[in-house]
């Protein structure tokens, strides 16, 4: 169900939040590289426009990332990420943010 929602035309420009939202729920929640690579370039696209999703609670996105085998080794960075998703950190402050940005971690996979 939620692929459907992730290619809903127009979710961006509608409600951008909420695009980003479950941008990140599928990444925390996947088990495939390759869509976990395509998360972040969405997710990346998102961050560059200003999209933020402020107030959003992720903590279990999170505990279920560091429990997901694609992504737990990461588990740095995606608590990072999940920090300038809900506007506590603002991208340039947030060094290790910038890999998840380069998507160096899926490289090695």
């Amino acid at each position: 169900m939620l692929d459907r929602v992730l290619y809903v035309e127009d979710l961006l420009f509608t409600h951008p939040q909420l695009s980003l939202e479950c941008w990140f729920y599928m990444l925390c929640h996947t088990d495939n590289t390759n869509r976990a690579y395509e998360c972040l370039q969405q997710i990346k696209a998102m961050l560059r426009l200003g999209i933020r999703s402020p107030g959003w609670n992720m903590r279990s996105h999170v505990a279920k990332a560091k429990s997901n085998s694609v992504i737990s080794k990461e588990i740095k960075w995606i608590e990072k990420l999940a920090q300038v998703i809900t506007a506590e950190v603002r991208i340039a402050y947030s060094v290790v943010l910038q890999n998840v940005l380069n998507y160096t971690f899926l490289a090695t996979n």
